[in-house]
């Protein structure tokens, strides 16, 4: 009915909102005590990361969601859960051992503008953790889980948005902030 449909609206938009009135407080804290060269390192960071989940996922999570009422046969939820994951923290690991063998310096160079391997390993941990979240995201959302959906995502913009900025007034380097 209509009452449900827009209780249901509302729940799994309190996401959007607070991340609404999040970025509205922050964003002038964060480009006061971040350079602009620092903040669009921490951006290209973040953008870097979620690009690489998507492709280290290979659209697996897609699969997830479509499979995750009905199963393939011989498999159950918990299969379909573990596959994308593995699959895409594999891939993942699997692009950081070539990068790091191939040419760290000039990827390192070409993200951040300067030669920090340890920055790239960091991307790679953080791409992890990405997947993982996704994962899990998925799951609250096709068990319409509201409370945990809504948790784990103000606790990511939380991360990303609040928690960077404690780190500046110790050291206000993007690196400090993403690591």
């Amino acid at each position: 009915n209509e009452k449900n449909l827009i209780l249901n609206i509302f729940k799994f938009s309190a996401v959007s909102i607070v991340s609404a009135v999040l970025s509205f407080t922050v964003i002038p804290i964060i480009t006061r005590v971040f350079s602009p060269e620092e903040y669009g390192k921490i951006n290209m960071f973040f953008t870097v990361g979620n690009m690489m989940m998507n492709v280290a996922l290979l659209g697996l999570d897609g699969a997830y969601i479509r499979f995750f009422n009905e199963p393939p046969e011989n498999t159950d939820k918990k299969q379909i859960f573990i596959f994308p994951l593995l699959v895409g923290c594999l891939m993942n690991i699997a692009v950081t051992v070539i990068v790091l063998l191939i040419n760290p310096d000039y990827v390192a160079n070409f993200i951040f503008g300067e030669n920090n391997i340890r920055a790239l390993i960091v991307l790679s941990l953080y791409v992890i953790s990405l997947i993982i979240f996704r994962q899990l995201n998925i799951t609250y959302r096709m068990n319409q889980d509201a409370k945990h959906y809504n948790i784990q995502n103000i606790a990511q913009i939380f991360i990303n948005r609040v928690l960077y900025i404690s780190v500046a007034f110790f050291s206000p380097t993007y690196y400090s902030a993403v690591l």
